[in-house]
């Protein structure tokens, strides 16, 4: 079998959780004798990178980056050149301008493709701007239906898109199957004896990200606990840090490779997710594999992974108040810490181990070969 993957950027430019899942699912599906290529982008302003993979990579430059996310670039006639060599295109999260240009190529190639959905659908309930007014209005209701209409099968990293997408984009019931995202569970991990003093934020300075309702919760909490400190890994624009850094113990990293998440994981008491807009995220699988509990805003696909009591706790979006009131609640309860590390080492295992994901997105790749 012959599988081309379109990825709007690899690991080495830019960690995402779409990202991290084509990326793992490229080397899983290679060791299973799956023959992949990896059409993937690079900013304009540096270099090619230069990495080493058990699969070929196929790169091409971006002329520039929406949202500091999504890379437009001219990839189209790449996707079609590949895909002679390949059975299906495989193309990941349908908000990124790579997925639409696999799509149009797609129809030239007539090779059946799979659109993955990563999260993204639901900005209309909490999302204000300019930028999310042309999705909810024009790009999600002409482009992101005429994308996920042309794929010849969906598959979603979590339940609530399953039926958001269906409602959106009118895809029919079976032509769209929910896959679990998925951890390496070898490598995200307790630690033992490790020392966890801190709270830990994983995203970038963005609305839909949360960040301004995570410094909220945290200049409340660091004044109430004034040892504690606060680990930001975060992108983008970082002047909203400032004021948070006048009241809390800031550590701050703008990134941090993947390889070195589990240490980040293990030194914190929880996970704070404060996303106004998520599908589900791999960060949140990450830390509940490394014995890290969430407390989450209550969002997407989130509510099926964060259990209030057992991995962790939700609250609604923007309510700063019972987001203290729980994180409090946890810096003073260690035992009920260790309760969770347990039961969220043993949900990720059970449910979320890449064995059985790779199976199941290989059966959908021989219901189109």
């Amino acid at each position: 079998m012959r599988v081309l993957q379109v990825v709007p950027h690899h690991p080495a430019v830019m960690v995402g959780g779409a990202v991290i899942f084509a990326h793992s699912l490229s080397k899983l599906l290679t060791n299973r004798g799956v023959d992949v290529k990896f059409l993937t982008t690079y900013p304009c302003d540096i270099s090619k990178p230069e990495v080493q993979e058990s699969f070929p990579i196929f790169w091409k430059r971006s002329f520039i980056t929406i949202q500091n996310t999504n890379p437009v670039a001219l990839i189209m006639p790449k996707v079609v050149e590949l895909s002679k060599e390949s059975d299906i295109i495989h193309a990941h999260s349908y908000v990124f301008m790579t997925t639409l240009e696999a799509t149009i190529a797609k129809r030239v190639s007539r090779r059946p493709m799979v659109l993955h959905l990563h999260g993204g659908l639901d900005t209309r309930t909490n999302s204000h701007g300019l930028y999310a007014k042309f999705k909810d209005d024009f790009y999600d209701p002409i482009i992101g239906r005429f994308i996920a209409r042309s794929a010849d099968m969906v598959i979603s990293v979590s339940k609530h898109d399953v039926a958001l997408a269906r409602k959106m984009f009118k895809v029919e019931k079976e032509k769209i199957v929910w896959i679990p995202n998925a951890v390496n569970t070898e490598v995200f991990a307790p630690k033992t004896n490790a020392k966890r003093d801190s709270i830990l934020f994983v995203g970038r300075f963005d609305y839909w990200k949360g960040f301004d309702i995570f410094a909220n919760i945290c200049k409340k909490i660091c004044k109430k606990f004034p040892k504690i400190s606060v680990i930001v890994i975060c992108s983008g624009n970082k002047l909203i840090l400032r004021e948070l850094e006048k009241i809390c113990n800031i550590e701050y990293y703008e990134k941090v490779p993947h390889k070195r998440m589990p240490e980040f994981y293990n030194r914190a008491k929880f996970l704070l997710v404060t996303s106004r807009v998520e599908g589900l995220p791999t960060g949140i699988l990450e830390s509940l594999a490394c014995g890290t509990p969430v407390v989450s805003s209550s969002v997407g696909g989130i509510p099926e992974v964060v259990i209030d009591g057992q991995t962790g706790y939700k609250f609604s979006v923007g309510d700063t108040d019972r987001a203290v009131e729980i994180c409090e609640q946890l810096i003073k309860n260690e035992e009920k810490l260790e309760e969770m590390k347990k039961t969220g080492v043993d949900f990720v295992r059970k449910n979320h181990a890449w064995d059985n994901v790779v199976k199941k997105i290989m059966e959908v790749y021989k219901l189109l070969v």
